[in-house]
Order: structure tokens, then sequence, then C-alpha cells
């Protein structure tokens, strides 16, 4: 049972920041989700992460962690305000961190994307292939507007091959 005081946003915070918890070990659910100060000897120090989707909820939630935890991040999203505001409270914190504008859905923003982290930092560690979407309109599949069903498989399974065959510049 949540406590009474726990707004949904709150506990969705908390939930999406499960995935990037595991990683780092991370607070309990219902910590504040603002990272603290980074530590330069943390788990991911020195290592390049590049982490997709990462302009709100699970993506956030990752590369928020993996910069605590002294990681080099290099992370997209469509959404560019989001994404710049968050490089700013990254580094606020004492994080590394550079957003680029990139959408998984398309090969030359994704090449682009791959090609700004290796020139910035020679390589990628790892990288988080966490851009996704949902159907704009809840319908079953049969009833799902063809439109609907592709944009959904280009971001969430072939944004992910294509970050994945991008250049091969995985070190590990």
């Amino acid at each position: 049972m949540l406590p009474r005081s726990s707004s949904r946003r709150h506990v969705l915070a908390a939930g999406a920041a499960g995935p990037a918890g595991t990683l780092t070990g991370g607070p309990s659910a219902f910590a504040d989700p603002r990272p603290s100060p980074t530590g330069p000897n943390g788990r991911f120090a020195r290592k390049t992460v590049l982490v997709t989707g990462a302009t709100s909820g699970t993506g956030k939630a990752t590369a928020y962690a993996i910069a605590r935890e002294g990681g080099r991040v290099m992370f997209c999203g469509r959404r560019a305000d989001l994404g710049r505001a968050n490089e700013r409270e990254i580094r606020a914190f004492g994080g590394e961190a550079t957003y680029h504008r990139a959408d998984v859905r398309a090969e030359r923003d994704v090449s682009g994307l791959v090609a700004a982290c290796v020139a910035k930092d020679g390589r990628i560690d790892i990288a988080v292939n966490n851009a996704g979407i949902e159907t704009p309109r809840p319908a079953p599949l049969h009833e799902q507007p063809v439109e609907d069903f592709d944009g959904v498989w280009r971001t969430n399974a072939r944004g992910f091959a294509t970050i994945d065959a991008s250049g091969g510049y995985l070190t590990g």
C-alpha cells in the first residue's frame, strides 16, 4: 500500500527509476528522484554510456543514475527542450552529460548520434537502447491503424536494431 502523500507522478518517477536503480544499486521506491552529487569513482567511472529515449521516464532516470555513478553520458530524444534541460540538471550536480537530438526511427539521426559520441569520447562502452513509445490510440491490435503500428514498430524494434548496427563502436 502506498503512503497517502505519494502522488501518482512521484510513484511513476520512482518506478521509472527501477531499471536505473538496478544498475546502480539505487534508492528505495520513494527516495528523492533527484540524483545526489556524482562520485568520480562510481560504478561507471571512465565509461562512455549512450542512452536513447532519455528526455523523460526510464531513459531520463537511467541517464541521471549513470552520471551520478561517474559515467560520461551521451543521450538522445526527440524533444530538444527536455533534452537540454536534462543536460543542464545533470551537469548542475556534477555529472557529465551531452544531449544530442535524435529520433531512433531515422537512420541519419542514429548515425549522427553515434558519430557525435565517438567524436567526443573516442568510444562507446555501453549502449542503453531505451527509446520506446506506445500506440497513440489504445485499441485491440486488429483495430489499430497501420500508421500507429508502424510508428511503434519503427521506434521500439527497428530503433533498437538501428542503434545496435550503427558502426560497431561498442568496446566491450
